[in-house]
């Protein structure tokens, strides 16, 4: 029998929301794609990947398999039949969130080291990874840019630890490897499963249902999840190397509440200005103390996304159109 020609890659975390949607596109480019998951026989975690594979006429290439990071031996050899990996797994919420965000990736990247047919690696950072915790109103968020207050924020301080973690190793190990690393600002798009309404999402939701009772006085930057997916793919086939920031551009919360009540009407009392703001400022102390307010209240980060517009060819959605496709799949 003739060896298939095709590319082989791993992905980790391929039932979250960007891993969902990384997987329908690397199936679309007839790759063949190791899902790293930790319950395949769950149905309402792998069913979507499933029906994705279906609908594409490319069940031959979706293999899925039963993986835990923090144990290199469910993995090493999956990785030693790949050409990529594309690490997206890593936790978002809970008290060891840092210490398991850090443990998994250096189990992945010792196994790595072993893998002589490896061409390179995608690691999915944030751009919490990059922006300050102070308001910096004059200052224009490049790729040189690292968030500034660890410990402050689990999240942020987990993204940001993690990539050093890449990077040190690329330079330590004096790898062959090509490493990619993407910071997406808020990534947005359809949910592909109700899991996914856990990941960057739950924001969204949180507004349409009320839990934050009004428009937080603020922006945010915002990327849609399918140009994420496919800015992945095309830095594997082109070889990219290097961070990258992801973002289409910036929306107030003001701005994203009027176009949700566009496409799935909810109750216009979410929208209520003056409580919105009140609960803001309530986040704010908590999370930041009293001085936070001062640095959250009506910020919208300058966030520079030329590198990234440049390295390709592909045509990047709206933030608008971002919104709207969130909106329309939940329908």
């Amino acid at each position: 029998m003739q060896k298939s020609t095709k590319s082989v890659v791993c992905v980790t975390g391929a039932t979250g929301f960007i891993g969902s949607h990384l997987v329908r596109e690397l199936l679309s480019a007839d790759i063949n794609v190791h899902a790293l998951v930790r319950h395949p026989e769950n149905p309402e975690k792998t069913i979507h990947l499933k029906n994705i594979a279906k609908d594409l006429g490319a069940c031959e290439l979706l293999n899925l398999h039963a993986v835990a990071l923090e144990q290199p031996t469910t993995y090493e050899h999956l990785i030693q039949q790949a050409d990529y990996i594309f690490h997206l797994g890593s936790p978002v919420a809970g008290s060891g969130i840092v210490a398991d965000a850090l443990y998994g990736t250096k189990q992945l990247l010792t196994s790595i080291v072993q893998s002589p047919n490896l061409k390179g690696i995608a690691f999915a950072s944030s751009i919490a990874a990059i922006v300050s915790q102070r308001r910096t109103p004059n200052h224009i968020y490049t790729e040189s840019d690292w968030f500034d207050a660890p410990f402050r924020d689990n999240y942020a301080t987990s993204k940001t630890l993690a990539e050093k973690l890449v990077w040190n190793f690329a330079v330590q190990s004096g790898s062959h490897l090509k490493v990619l690393v993407i910071n997406p600002t808020l990534v947005v798009g359809p949910a592909l499963a109700n899991s996914h309404f856990n990941s960057s999402l739950k924001l969204l939701m949180d507004l349409i249902q009320g839990r934050h009772w009004g428009p937080p006085p603020c922006a945010a930057g915002i990327v849609h999840v399918k140009d994420v997916a496919r800015f992945l793919r095309l830095g594997m086939q082109s070889e990219l190397t290097g961070r990258y920031i992801l973002n289409a551009g910036n929306l107030w919360f003001d701005e994203i509440i009027a176009l949700m009540q566009q496409e799935f009407p909810f109750p216009k009392r979410y929208h209520n200005r003056m409580l919105g703001a009140l609960r803001f400022v309530m986040a704010s102390i908590k999370r930041h103390g009293i001085f936070g307010i001062f640095d959250q209240w009506q910020r919208n980060d300058q966030i520079c996304s030329e590198k990234s517009r440049r390295s390709t060819t592909m045509e990047w959605s709206s933030p608008a159109d971002a919104i709207r496709d969130f909106c329309r799949a939940l329908r």
